[in-house]
This record gives structure tokens, sequence and C-alpha cells, in this order.
């Protein structure tokens, strides 16, 4: 590999090693730089839309055996009220 390199690059100078370099820079910069354009007016064009949440995810009461189940308390009175107080 190492011949195969110093065969095809013997005649060349500092000054063309540099030139060659600074292409290949320049020609990854341009593209870059065009490829950021490009997805930056597609997201543009196109928008951030977000998709609507349309599932109403609801908490599961916790679970309670049959023995707390048949002690449970009736709602008071004033639980009632502060409950219709609150859909008016």
């Amino acid at each position: 590999m190492n011949k195969l390199l110093n065969h095809i690059f013997k005649d060349w100078t500092l000054e063309e090693f540099t030139g060659l370099l600074f292409a290949l820079i320049a020609l990854i910069a341009a593209t870059t730089l065009i490829a950021a354009i490009g997805l930056i007016g597609y997201t543009i064009a196109t928008g951030n839309d977000q998709p609507k949440q349309t599932t109403i995810q609801k908490s599961k009461p916790p679970a309670t055996s049959n023995a707390s189940a048949s002690k449970s308390k009736p709602a008071t009175t004033s639980t009632q009220s502060t409950a219709n107080l609150s859909t008016q």
C-alpha cells in the first residue's frame, strides 16, 4: 500500500497536497451546509405537527379486599355538597 501511494504521489509538492486538502475540506463543508439548509427547509415546509392525543388514560382505583369493601362508609353530605359546588 505504501509503495502504491508513493508511486501515485511521487511528483506532488507540499502546495499540491495543501490544495487537495483544502478542496476536500471545502467540499465537505459545502455538502454539510447544503444538507443543513435542505433539512431546515423541509422541516419548515412540512411543519412540526405532533399527533393529538386521542386516548384518555384513567388510573385504576386501588385494589380493595372483600373485608374492607364491606366496611366502606357512605359519602357524607358535606362531601356531596362540595361535589355539587365544584360542578357548577
